[in-house]
């Protein structure tokens, strides 16, 4: 299982922290996000080089949010993101119960029948 997919242990408890342990619980967090993006900043730099230049030469660029959690919140994210800029937009989730706007394509859940 990857890293990102697993219960993070310093949260496991967070339903029984103070208010105040629970942000800085949070903040910390944060703050390891941030530093896992510096260790990847020049691989950034060239992939937001790579995509100016091919919307210059007439190319697309192709926002794509994607979520585990149930709750299709980053696809409606790259909607809402995509629609801002003037863009086209597709989403695809397998919830039909997400409140959208206009398009939003949902797939059939699949049930363990289906899934052999």
């Amino acid at each position: 299982m990857l890293k990102t997919e697993m219960r993070n242990p310093k949260t496991i408890h967070i339903d029984r922290m103070t208010t105040a342990e629970m942000l800085r619980v949070i903040q910390e967090e944060n703050h390891n996000a941030v530093k896992a993006v510096d260790a990847c900043l020049d691989a950034v730099a060239k992939a937001v080089d790579m995509a100016t230049e091919a919307l210059r030469n007439g190319g697309r660029l192709i926002y794509v949010g994607a979520g585990t959690s149930g709750g299709a919140e980053y696809v409606l994210a790259a909607i809402e993101y995509a629609k801002s800029l003037g863009c086209a937009t597709v989403g695809i989730t397998l919830y039909s119960s997400v409140e959208t706007s206009p398009p939003l394509y949902f797939l059939p859940q699949r049930t363990q029948r289906s899934q052999r």
